[in-house]
């Protein structure tokens, strides 16, 4: 479901209500792949996927300690910097695999801001939505230590930047990002 129309406004109100009672509820599992987010604004802009009870999965949560986290860096077109991290909320344990590997299903959220340069601050009106070519400056894995002593490791990857044609009340560039994390077990 899009709740998110082409220029960045919320749909549908009521959806919006709805998430943000299930993103407060610890009972509920987000799959959180692809999140879309208006930059420096107020609002929380996520495209939520598979929204679903955990307790009627029957899944373990798996003990999580945060061993290190850094921001990944990108250059925009207009260059802005954009630093995003993708922060693991909770693991749970699903059990294995056919070939006997680990299966995890993961919640996780994209922390994101925006640096734009002076010239880009101002009143004045942005004509047009418009999609930025980005250069990944830095991309570092963030490290989390499972309760049996795995390492789990989580980095973002950027998919597509657009500026969307206004500005937050600081005057700054708004944009809408979609980064989907990227997982790697050892």
């Amino acid at each position: 479901m899009d709740c998110i129309d082409s220029e960045g406004r919320y749909k549908n109100k009521n959806y919006l209500n709805s998430i943000s009672s299930i993103f407060n509820n610890p009972y509920f599992l987000l799959n959180l792949n692809i999140s879309n987010v208006d930059i420096l604004n107020t609002k929380k802009s996520f495209l939520y996927h598979h929204v679903f009870p955990v307790r009627s999965l029957n899944l373990k949560e798996i003990e999580v300690k945060t061993a290190n986290e850094k921001w990944s860096y990108y250059i925009l077109d207009d260059k802005t910097i954009l630093k995003i991290k993708t922060v693991l909320i909770s693991v749970f344990d699903e059990g294995k695999d056919p070939q006997n590997n680990p299966m995890f299903v993961l919640q996780s959220v994209n922390v994101i801001g925006a640096i734009p340069p002076k010239e880009l601050i101002s009143k004045d009106p942005l004509d047009k939505i418009e999609d930025l070519e980005f250069t990944q400056k830095e991309n570092p894995w963030n490290e989390y230590t499972l309760e049996n002593g795995s390492i789990l490791k989580i980095r973002p990857t950027l998919i597509q930047v657009t500026r969307i044609g206004t500005r937050d009340i600081y005057d700054i560039p708004l944009y809408r990002v979609q980064a989907q994390p990227t997982v790697k077990i050892p």
